[in-house]
């Protein structure tokens, strides 16, 4: 379960991500509104950001549990983030 869910936030992100992207496009061609691309390139980098740092902190708790595992410490409590 864990992992569809995971898997539906990349995806998610990077849907957002086209979206932003082919409004880009978009503006380029219309030149009446090209003062907002720089608005939309903001957007793009700062999803790109948002997204390395989620997938990031999910490499994160999981060498966090499998050091826990390789040195038996059980104390270590992770919390699944939804």
């Amino acid at each position: 379960m864990k992992c569809n869910y995971f898997n539906f936030l990349i995806i998610a992100r990077i849907l957002v991500l086209c979206v932003n992207f082919i409004a880009i496009a978009f503006l380029i061609q219309q030149t009446q509104l090209a003062y907002r691309i720089e608005l939309f390139i903001f957007l793009a980098f700062i999803q790109v950001i948002d997204l390395i740092r989620y997938v990031n902190s999910a490499q994160r708790d999981l060498a966090k549990f499998l050091f826990a595992i390789k040195y038996e410490d059980y104390s270590i409590i992770l919390l699944i983030k939804n």
